[in-house]
C-alpha cells in the first residue's frame, strides 16, 4: 500500500478511533515534536495538525493561519 497512514481509517462504523488532536494538546505544546512523540508513545496512532506554507515555501505546522 502507497500511503499506511490510510489503515488507520480502516475498520467499520463500530470502530472508535483515537485522535492526537495538535499532538497531546492539554497534556503538553500543541504542534510541538514532544507532543508528537508522547501521543505516538502512548500508542495513539493518528495525529492531527494543521500545515500552512510560508510566503517562502517553507511547511509550517501551525494552527494560526494568520501567523
Amino acid at each position: 500500500m502507497p500511503f499506511p497512514q490510510v489503515l488507520v481509517f480502516s475498520g467499520d462504523a463500530k470502530t472508535v478511533r483515537l485522535v492526537g488532536h495538535r499532538g497531546a494538546r492539554g497534556l503538553l505544546l500543541e504542534n510541538s515534536t514532544i507532543g508528537f512523540d508522547f501521543t505516538l508513545s502512548i500508542w495513539i496512532n493518528l495525529l492531527k495538525f494543521d500545515v500552512f506554507l510560508s510566503r517562502d515555501y517553507v511547511p509550517v505546522i501551525t494552527h494560526n493561519y494568520r501567523l
